[in-house]
């Protein structure tokens, strides 16, 4: 019945936390071959919500990119620098969701930002890029741990996820410097260091945020059985 479907999907995440070793196609046919309904009805429901677009996988999807937007244009910003925590829906999305979905809340979320602030430009693409790289390559990481990283994962991919989001926007700053005539060596590269140390100070806080953010917000999103 529903109440039996809903509590099923409702522990799933602390089935396939429990498999964390195992890859979920791996779990469930070891679970089919054993005979064991129960385990395999799991993870079949833990498994919906990252094969199936479900209404609550395309809702979560728009909250998670809504908030890159709104974080965006309320970021504290003066001259080329930009303190923000608009990456934050795009961990927290593609740790729980995968790939996929990161990018498309990457993707959506910064679009949104960009053409409510600048419109379209030749360079509006160079400021998406980052965020959905983001969404993609750690919702794959996600993905390959099973949707359950351990914390120091976690905090091994904010690291780098912060360092690459900083690369990629200076490259995006020294092009669209080029391209609309006002590149200057001190402006894209003089304040490259209080950026990186704003990078690093965001993957502390980010480290320290998520893993207690991560059961929270994932029992919120979570698919309940039809």
């Amino acid at each position: 019945g529903q109440s039996r479907s809903s509590a099923l999907s409702a522990s799933g995440w602390e089935v396939v936390r429990r498999r964390r070793g195992t890859p979920h196609g791996a779990a469930a046919a070891s679970a089919a071959t054993r005979g064991d309904p129960v385990v395999a009805t799991v993870t079949k429901g833990v498994l919906k919500l990252h094969t199936k677009w479900t209404a609550r996988r395309l809702a979560a999807d728009a909250m998670f990119a809504a908030m890159v937007t709104v974080l965006a244009a309320a970021a504290i910003k003066t001259g080329n620098l930009k303190i923000t925590i608009e990456a934050m829906p795009v961990f927290l999305g593609a740790l729980m969701l995968g790939p996929v979905d990161g990018m498309v809340i990457g993707g959506i979320g910064t679009l949104l930002y960009q053409l409510l602030s600048y419109g379209v430009t030749a360079t509006t693409a160079l400021w998406i890029a980052p965020y959905v790289l983001l969404g993609l390559c750690v919702g794959a990481v996600s993905a390959r741990h099973g949707y359950a990283c351990t914390k120091r994962q976690l905090v091994l991919l904010v690291m780098l996820g912060e360092l690459g989001i900083t690369a990629l926007n200076t490259a995006s700053l020294y092009i669209d410097s080029l391209i609309y005539g006002y590149y200057s060596p001190v402006f894209v590269f003089g304040t490259l260091p209080l950026r990186l140390g704003i990078c690093a100070a965001k993957a502390v806080v980010f480290s320290l945020l998520l893993p207690s953010l991560l059961p929270l917000v994932r029992r919120a999103v979570q698919p309940h059985a039809n």
